[in-house]
């Protein structure tokens, strides 16, 4: 196990990574995310952090950017998604089909139960990413004693806090966050027995105020270093060790059993380790836009409250002009023009009306560079036509595609599979054989849900449990040529069919409402189950053979009614 000291080089090292992006990063933010200012100075509390600006349409920009892509990505929270069966025992199962089903309800619930904080984090993860370019969120279990409770707990990190280390694939699998605490603070989250002589004997003598900074590392855990039988916290895969720097005391050595922090970053140059985002990428139209607004607002103030001359007859004035706005300058009458006015302005401020196309120009760049004109499309002025609204969506999605596909490797799928692995421990997708919990309800006459066998074997066999499929504009963007092809497909078996009858035959509509309806999102309740839609045929056959019975008695007593007529007539 690596020693304290060694923790404490590691952390140093990560940190000392981080220091070429700081100026960058402050830059970036004191223009567009105020709010993470604090890379190379810090401000107090409640400080005016805007003083220095001239314009907020970049900040604007930005959030509204990260709005959007949040909502392109991620539009309805956790039921964004849904959980299908992976595994080659689940095909074509029903009672399976019913448990992915339940279980993604399960995980949607936990996942956007307001006390977890997932959607307040992916809000500020999502402006950070946007401008700065990494941000991360912490996924932790909860309520461990309470079954009925949620178990998931989200803190979004910022960059500004922790620093990371990559593995030799490139992923981000190595944190170092520092994080700050009182005395008070300290004990109540790590216990007297576990924190430093000098915090505790502060507590004693009553200054809690007293400030301990604390390192929270997380990264792999050497096989070496643990015993992969045991399900201590000590020796699960991922380490967790909380250090109290100053005293170089280990506060808490645990563990996860799987990656529990989910890093995004938006896009990486070779050979470095944090991503750079889209505010980098704005910077020099940012900073010009800002200037141009200095300078018309400085204009502006001339042309309002204009600088003044005053001719003296006398030996008078400095030499220096005094251009502000508001300002008076007396001029001597042997320097002046004899068919001048005693008084008046000592310039003109030039029409500034060629400044607003420049604006204009940088305000769209900008735009830009946020995606904006791919997000959103405020351009109501022409209808389009079906086709014409896909080959949008379609442009849409490839220029969008690597963004996307990045956050679902590295923010989405980690997230859900720590999700669902917690979830699936906790027994919220019921209890393994074996659990205590199980076996205390089972005593105590309470009915326990378990999952199915097949799950079980599906574990024991190994493999992918499951799939996600993502019901979002993103998605559905990346479906959009399929889609377009069905509904071109449809309208051509429709013609064919006026002249051929037996292309019904070759088209299978209800094959074709299910994939059209799956590829654009809709709600799968729209959608009957095959037991339901099994039941309605069987009922309406039914009935059509009662139908076809009645007629045929009703025919038949006809008949009998006739020949019995004809027969008596026989008979006189």
């Amino acid at each position: 196990m690596p020693t304290i000291k060694q923790y404490l080089d590691k952390a140093e090292r990560a940190e000392s990574g981080k220091m070429s992006y700081r100026n960058p990063w402050q830059l970036v933010c004191e223009y567009i995310h105020q709010r993470r200012a604090d890379f190379t100075s810090t401000r107090e509390p409640g400080a005016f952090i805007t003083a220095n600006l001239w314009t907020d349409d970049p900040t604007q920009m930005a959030e509204t950017a990260a709005s959007a892509l949040l909502g392109y990505m991620w539009p309805v929270g956790a039921k964004s998604f849904r959980l299908e069966g992976a595994h080659p025992l689940f095909e074509k199962d029903k009672t399976m089909s019913e448990f992915w089903s339940d279980a993604t309800k399960t995980i949607q619930d936990e996942m956007d139960d307001p006390e977890a904080g997932l959607a307040v984090g992916m809000d500020e993860l999502m402006l950070d990413v946007l401008c700065i370019g990494t941000a991360a969120i912490l996924t932790e279990e909860r309520n461990f004693d309470e079954s009925n409770l949620g178990a998931l707990s989200f803190d979004m990190w910022s960059v500004l806090e922790f620093s990371l280390d990559e593995n030799a694939a490139g992923m981000a699998n190595q944190f170092y966050r520092y994080r700050t605490f009182t005395v008070a603070q300290l004990i109540e989250k790590y216990g007297e027995e576990n924190v430093s002589k000098k915090s505790l004997d502060a507590f004693k003598k009553g200054q809690t105020d007293q400030l301990v900074k604390v390192l929270h590392v997380i990264a792999p855990r050497d096989l070496k270093d643990r015993k992969p039988t045991s399900k201590a916290a000590k020796d699960m895969p991922i380490a967790s060790v909380h250090i109290e720097v100053e005293a170089q005391k280990m506060l808490r050595n645990g563990g996860y059993p799987e990656m529990p922090v989910a890093c995004l970053r938006l896009a990486k140059r070779i050979n470095e380790k944090y991503g750079r985002g889209r505010g980098m990428n704005a910077l020099p139209s940012i900073m010009m836009l800002n200037q141009i607004w200095e300078d018309l607002a400085l204009a502006s103030e001339k042309k309002l409250d204009p600088s003044l001359y005053v001719l003296n007859d006398t030996v008078s004035g400095n030499g220096v002009l005094d251009t502000s706005a508001g300002s008076i300058n007396v001029l001597r009458v042997s320097k002046a023009q004899s068919n001048i006015p005693p008084v008046g302005k000592l310039y003109d401020i030039e029409d500034t009306g060629d400044v607003t196309a420049l604006i204009e120009k940088l305000q769209n760049s900008i735009a830009n560079h946020f995606y904006i004109d791919r997000l959103i499309n405020m351009n109501n002025e022409r209808e389009m036509t079906y086709g014409e609204a896909l080959m949008r969506n379609a442009i849409r999605q490839s220029t969008l595609r690597a963004l996307v596909e990045r956050a679902k490797q590295e923010l989405f799928e980690p997230l859900i599979t720590r999700c669902f692995n917690i979830l699936l421990r906790r027994g919220k997708f019921g209890y393994m054989p074996g659990d205590p919990v199980a076996r205390a309800a089972e005593k105590a006459g309470r009915k326990v849900k378990m999952p199915p066998q097949k799950l079980l074997d599906a574990m024991d066999a190994g493999g992918d449990l499951y799939r996600i499929q993502y019901m979002t504009p993103a998605a559905r963007d990346q479906k959009v040529e399929e889609g377009q092809a069905i509904v071109e497909t449809a309208e051509v078996a429709l013609k064919l069919a006026q002249f051929d009858e037996n292309i019904a035959d070759v088209f299978d509509a209800e094959a074709t409402l299910i994939k059209y309806a799956e590829i654009r999102g809709a709600p799968r309740d729209i959608i009957r189950k095959e037991a339901e839609i099994k039941s309605i045929r069987s009922k309406r056959a039914e009935a059509a053979q009662a139908e076809q019975a009645a007629m045929l008695a009703k025919a038949g007593g006809g008949l009998a009614r006739d020949a019995a007529a004809a027969q008596n007539m026989t008979m006189t």
